[in-house]
Parts: structure tokens; sequence; C-alpha cells
């Protein structure tokens, strides 16, 4: 019973916390893939993958989780992820069908043993596509802007492996 109401509990926690970070995070996801040096279906090949710790110090749902992680990764390194983290091999091949496109950008959430998949389609790409030198810029700076803000709570360092160049494979 108290395994259902950690979980019951991280659930509430994560969607207070997406409420606030939702649109930042989708709006950031589409830059942090730097569609003007990639292939025309990045986003159907790659996902954006945040791995969060909880804050119980936090005062507001805002806080409640810290970015630890944030990077672009294949969907086949996604799949072995889910499976590391003993995911049933049922529910990985029902994610590795569920491809939505080369204009949906797929993002997954990870904390604890607790995985968010979350998507959001675009009409049009042509803006991310235009300028690859601007592309890699704001896919760079967006990351940071995006680690900045969530983790900068006081007292906490404000800063997350993988983000910056070495991010954007």
């Amino acid at each position: 019973m108290a395994e259902n109401e950690d979980y019951a509990e991280l659930n509430h926690a994560l969607n207070e916390w997406l409420n606030f970070w939702r649109m930042l995070i989708h709006n950031i996801g589409v830059v942090a893939m730097d569609l003007g040096n990639h292939p025309d279906d990045r986003l159907a090949t790659h996902v954006w993958v945040l791995e969060l710790e909880r804050r119980p110090e936090a005062a507001t749902p805002v806080h409640l989780f810290k970015l630890t992680k944030a990077s672009i990764m294949s969907r086949e390194e996604v799949a072995q992820l889910l499976r590391e983290k003993e995911t049933s091999e049922e529910d990985v091949q029902e994610w590795v069908n569920d491809n939505r496109g080369d204009h949906t950008l797929h993002t997954a959430v990870f904390v604890e043993d607790h995985v968010r998949f979350m998507w959001v389609s675009f009409r049009s790409l042509v803006d991310y596509k235009s300028n690859p030198e601007e592309s890699r810029r704001k896919a760079i700076e967006g990351v940071e802007s995006l680690t900045s803000a969530m983790n900068g709570m006081p007292g906490s360092e404000g800063n997350v492996a993988g983000a910056g160049p070495a991010l954007l494979h």
C-alpha cells in the first residue's frame, strides 16, 4: 500500500510541476532538437529526454523537481533505457509503435522509476530549420535557459549534466 501511496504522491507532484513547466518544455524541446542541422525526420527518430529528482524542501510546485539531465536520444536509446528501468517488453513495444511522425516533438520525463511521455505537434517547422547556425546557437542557449529557470531555486547550483553542445548529437 505504501508503494501505491508513494506513486500517487509522485504522480500528483509531477502533474503540479508540469502544469507550470509544460509549455516551456515543449518550446525549448523543439529548439533543442537543432532541426536546422539534422535530417527532416529528426522529430520522428529522436526524443527530448529530461531526468528529474525530487526536491523535498520545495516550497512551491514550481520547484518540486530539479532537472538533473537534459538530452536528445534516439528512439532506440529510449527503448533501451525503458528496458533498463524494468519496463515490460509489451509496454516498450507499445511505446516503440507509437511514433507520431516528423512534425511531433516527443518528450520523455524520467523521475525515479516513473516516466511521463508528452507530445506536441507543429504545423510548420520551417522557422526551426531555415538557418543552421542560428538553430545550433538557439539549441544550446535554450537548454541552458531551461536549466537555469528550472533549477533557479535559492541555494541551488543551477547546473545540469548534459546541457550545452554535448547534448546536441
